[in-house]
């Protein structure tokens, strides 16, 4: 994947890239800190993230996050100009150790994961944060994003709040607001920075919603089609094969990356609405209602548009069977119930 920014960076043709840029170092040297001791913790750690966080939060396309750490990891060293994956990794294998289940760790090597080692990697990805939007990149927005979603899980709610701000600023930096602008890319990148500008769009909305605070980004922000499926997005919740209309007006299957597609859709409409009380004028209380109810009517339409796969009552409490599909019927019931919550909260 390409490093995507406004501005030529200094490993651009036109700067030369030097010596000590591309030269492999050990990752201490570069971060401060290293990964974790093997590779073997670093794909448990990256599985675990998948597992707990990736059905809901499409900001990395996961495998290939894991390509390219997994021989650093077994190697020790990375160039400089890596620093971006690096420390996006790092937020990721922190996130990964959060949400591991305790007795997955417990007398094996994945105690390596300790709390201390979770606190250095931490305290390396925030040491860096500055600097690090001085080259703003890809793996840059989505470190940031995943920084403040980490804030937001360890109740740390102004640090979350300051920080999505600064991912948004960031992401229109670099213009991933205007996808016009991207050039000649290949599929999955473009699938991929999709995906991040549509997860900072979510996450911007749903903090704005959750203080009370005008929104961030709204829809007239956003000039960025919605992302269409990867190869780690293709899955199909067994026993429905409902299908989605996207955006160029075609029928495809749904699948686990429905989900972020109608969120998204979601807050662009509840966006609206918060945009018509804090920074619309009117002509008294009536004509704004009259503007908000315009806003809800396309969010009732929204929600009629929601397939079975993603409605909380197709997925009724304890009749997931344990087997082949089992995981993966989770997912869909989890994503079903995060839906349902997010809409009666809008």
């Amino acid at each position: 994947m390409r490093e995507v920014d406004a501005l030529p960076s200094t490993d651009s043709p036109s700067h030369g890239q030097t010596q000590a840029e591309s030269e492999l170092v050990p990752v201490i040297d570069i971060l401060g800190i290293d990964l974790p001791p093997t590779p073997e913790v670093v794909d448990s750690l990256l599985d675990s993230y998948k597992d707990s966080v990736h059905w809901y939060i499409r900001i990395i396309h996961e495998p290939f996050l894991r390509a390219r750490l997994l021989p650093i990891a077994e190697s020790g060293l990375a160039s400089r100009k890596q620093r971006p994956l690096l420390l996006l990794a790092l937020v990721v294998l922190v996130i990964g150790a959060k949400f591991k289940p305790d007795g997955a760790r417990a007398g094996s090597r994945e105690e390596a994961a300790s709390a201390e080692l979770v606190s250095g990697m931490i305290l390396a990805a925030e040491r860096w944060y500055l600097p690090s939007m001085d080259l703003i990149t890809v793996d840059t927005v989505s470190y940031s994003f995943l920084l403040s979603a980490y804030y937001m899980w360890n109740r740390q709610s102004r640090a979350a709040f300051i920080t999505m701000g600064t991912t948004v600023r960031a992401a229109q930096f670099i213009g991933f607001n205007q996808e016009e602008c991207w050039g000649d890319i290949d599929t999955v990148e473009r699938q991929t920075r999709r995906y991040v500008w549509w997860s900072v769009f979510i996450g911007a909305g749903f903090i704005s919603m959750s203080w009370g605070t005008p929104p961030m980004l709204i829809e007239t922000d956003c000039h960025v089609q919605q992302p269409l499926d990867v190869e780690d997005s293709f899955e199909q919740c067994p026993k429905f094969g409902s299908t989605e209309i996207y955006e160029d007006g075609q029928s495809r299957p749904v699948t686990v990356g429905s989900y972020n597609r109608f969120k998204a859709k979601m807050y662009q409409i509840a966006n609206s609405i918060m945009h018509q009380i804090y920074f619309t004028q009117h002509n008294g209380s009536e004509e704004l209602c009259q503007s908000i109810s315009k806003v809800h009517q396309r969010l009732l339409a929204w929600e009629r548009s929601i397939p079975p796969e993603l409605r909380s009552e197709s997925h009724p409490p304890n009749t997931i069977e344990d087997g082949e599909d089992a995981a993966l019927k989770r997912i869909f019931a989890l994503q079903a119930l995060t839906l349902q919550v997010s809409y009666d909260n809008v």
